[in-house]
């Protein structure tokens, strides 16, 4: 009986150990502000350490900030500041993960040196990954290739800036399915920002990523444990229920560039029975099926369909300017219920495919999405549907092919030409002030010849 009894006790022990081996705990500092001298008695290293968290990501310290044109707000203390993390991290047993900016003089002038440092539980470096801010930097701080490291619970980690998850194609991940990202940069195309992409590109690559903006566990979706420190539990092999992509928003939203669109406004009585639309640029199409009803008055959002290359979008607009679409509010109901969205284009072989639903207080349950590559000789034609959902804002499918996509530039010079039956935002209006102007200035010049004639 003894005997029995012993052995039910170390089965269970070992069932416990095996389970406890098959998780990690995470940790991510959310609207903290520190710098060196504080950094060793915040509280909330201290919950971290007593929670047994695993590894840590730590936002940007305070007064820290990143200009493209100029560099003026590295850390002047960046040495001090990397001993004071090291020492932080031993004392909390944890892995640590910091994202730092470094001045450095050179040529007679700053610049700034972005760096992910990675520590591990003894407070040593074990993996760094930098870029200078801007792509044309004169010192010696050429980019590295994003970092990795092995942890002492047998997980791999890549290691990403923000901009990483629009430039790195899936085959460029190097079999990898853990990654921590920090250093946040403005995007270009305000839905490849971390707080809006994330969630996509965890669930496309089937990858855990912990950043600031949130932990997302593949597809899953995103974990979420606390207020300022968040701590999950991840699964190392992944939990298999599937959680669409979708983000809430919580916030003002930025203004979308439609520049590079050709673009066509939505008339919602007109979709209110079905309604099927073909936009292209450039030899690049994308066919829209659209179905949806106004509940009352239409509250501030507009839509428009827009294709670009490596894109189809539904965007709402509540303001469009020129080439600028953006809503005042993030909080107002659109009373528009959209009973189908259906979007479906054909893309590059070589190009990864992101659906990317941006909504205001909206869940989208499994049964309500569906997104599928299918696959011929030379295409892959992409399909993004959701149905009976409301309060949409953005329905993106993203291709990101690093060989082709014009986002990938930072300096973009050329727009596309103009596919008849559709518009680029915007340039009528400028085409018609620039005419304007002219013939003002000619008006104004024969006055005065005129006067002087007198």
């Amino acid at each position: 009986m003894k005997y029995y009894l012993g052995s039910l006790v170390c089965l269970c022990f070992g069932l416990s150990l095996a389970s406890e081996d098959t998780y990690y705990r995470a940790a991510v500092v959310r609207g903290l502000k520190y710098d060196q001298d504080s950094l060793k008695d915040l509280p909330i290293i201290r919950e971290a350490a007593d929670s047994k968290v695993d590894i840590l990501v730590l936002p940007l310290p305070q007064g820290s900030s990143t200009s493209t044109f100029e560099s003026c707000c590295g850390v002047d203390n960046y040495d001090e500041l990397v001993r004071t993390l090291s020492e932080v991290s031993k004392a909390g047993h944890l892995y640590l993960v910091a994202h730092l900016l470094e001045k450095t003089w050179c040529q007679g002038k700053n610049e700034l040196v972005r760096s992910n440092l990675v520590f591990d539980r003894d407070g040593h470096i074990v993996s760094v990954y930098r870029k200078p801010v801007n792509d044309i930097a004169n010192c010696t701080s050429s980019a590295t290739g994003f970092g990795t490291f092995t942890t002492d619970f047998g997980v791999t980690f890549g290691v990403l800036m923000e901009e990483d998850l629009a430039l790195l194609n899936s085959k460029d991940l190097k079999g990898l399915k853990n990654f921590v990202l920090t250093g946040s940069r403005t995007a270009e195309f305000p839905y490849l920002s971390a707080s809006r992409f994330a969630a996509s590109w965890a669930f496309v690559n089937q990858a855990i990523l912990i950043s600031t903006s949130g932990v997302f566990a593949g597809q899953s979706g995103m974990k979420t444990g606390g207020t300022n420190l968040e701590i999950v539990k991840l699964n190392k092999s992944q939990d298999s229920a599937m959680v669409p992509p979708v983000v809430t928003a919580s916030a003002p939203l930025p203004a979308e560039d439609l520049s590079l669109y050709a673009v066509v406004p939505l008339d919602l009585t007109a979709i209110a029975n079905g309604h099927h639309e073909t936009v292209c640029q450039d030899g690049f199409c994308c066919d829209f099926y659209l179905k949806a009803k106004v509940t009352g008055k239409v509250d501030e959002a507009n839509y428009s369909i827009a294709v670009t290359s490596g894109v189809c979008a539904l965007f709402a607009c509540g303001i469009q300017h020129k080439r600028l679409c953006s809503l005042r509010s993030v909080h107002n109901n659109t009373n528009v219920v959209f009973e189908k969205i259906s979007v479906t284009g054909d893309f590059s072989m070589g190009s990864t495919e992101y659906p990317i639903i941006l909504t205001a207080n909206t869940s989208v349950k499994s049964e309500q999405f569906h997104f599928e590559s299918l696959q011929t000789n030379t295409l892959k034609r992409v399909t993004l549907e959701v149905e009976n959902v409301n309060n949409i804002f953005d329905f993106i499918i993203y291709g990101s092919d690093t060989e082709k996509s014009q986002f990938q530039s930072h300096a973009r010079t050329q727009i596309p030409s103009i596919t008849p039956g559709y518009i680029i935002s915007g340039d009528l209006d400028e085409f018609f002030d620039y005419v304007w102007i002219r013939v003002r200035i000619f008006i104004f010049v024969a006055s005065i010849y005129v006067l002087e004639m007198l």
